[in-house]
């Protein structure tokens, strides 16, 4: 299996390849091609080009969640890659998100409506627990709550008027079974990541071996990336490749105190896993 990261908060210092917040990830297994994510812009598809990466085919686009930096790529992806026509989504997807603030409440939800597919002649596959794409891959979602440090954001909303706060029922994360163990792949992980990897790992009860993509610990306290860092390594989970919403406290915390194999996932990073 091979991750190319095509576009992240962060990229390389050339200046050669754009970023932006946001993520998207091509991954390439079982002879298919799946793209992850289409980042907040459709710029991920210059960087593809930059990079000498062909979108054509892709065998499915997965969106992990209904948020703008993940999804805002998906109209100029439909202009740009008339192949590009299945769709992997969460139930509930198409929820109005907002984040409400003390100014204001502020729509942050998907770039692209069902009526855009639709008329695209877009095939929609709905996922809410298992759902396999191919021999080695599998979108998850329907995660479980296991633990008391990793509440959601009252911030989150959904709904214009911010009545109802946002359970991120549509969120999904990928799961490639490769030979040293499961590969996980998420957007945002904000049902909170330590969820999110307990659920997946009795669901496939085989061990976890990675985790690449965005751990949301941006909003974190200590007690949470502490209790975070030791979930991982209790987990004993060997390549953690995180980013995008990680944040840099959580990051410094996971890199220095030498618990959990930490590094990190940038615009242009390649990753190669044994299936």
């Amino acid at each position: 299996m091979k991750i190319t990261t095509l576009i992240e908060n962060e990229a390389p210092e050339s200046g050669q390849l754009c970023a932006e917040h946001g993520l998207s990830m091509l991954v390439e297994i079982d002879d298919q091609r799946f793209l992850f994510d289409t980042g907040a812009s459709g710029a991920f598809l210059d960087n593809a080009n930059t990079l000498g990466v062909s979108l054509a085919p892709l065998d499915a686009v997965i969106i992990s969640h209904g948020h703008f930096d993940h999804s805002g790529g998906v109209a100029r992806l439909l202009q740009e890659c008339p192949a590009a026509r299945r769709f992997v989504l969460g139930k509930g997807y198409f929820e109005e998100k907002y984040k409400r603030t003390p100014e204001q409440t502020r729509y942050i939800g998907t770039r692209f409506t069902r009526h855009q597919l639709e008329q695209a002649g877009a095939e929609l596959v709905w996922v809410e627990g298992k759902q396999q794409l191919s021999d080695h891959l599998w979108a998850v979602g329907g995660f479980e709550r296991t633990n008391d440090f990793e509440a959601l954001n009252p911030a989150f909303v959904l709904g214009e008027q911010g009545t109802q706060p946002d359970p991120f029922a549509d969120e999904i994360a990928l799961v490639a079974e490769c030979r040293k163990g499961l590969v996980v792949l998420a957007g945002c992980s904000h049902v909170g990541v330590v969820n999110l990897l307990r659920t997946v790992q009795p669901r496939f009860a085989q061990p976890i071996y990675a985790v690449i993509g965005g751990s949301h610990l941006v909003e974190a306290d200590e007690n949470r990336i502490r209790k975070t860092a030791q979930a991982l390594e209790e987990m004993g989970i060997e390549r953690c490749l995180l980013s995008h919403c990680t944040g840099a406290a959580a990051a410094d915390y996971l890199r220095n105190q030498n618990k959990v194999p930490y590094g990190e996932n940038h615009t242009g990073d390649v990753w190669e896993f044994e299936c």
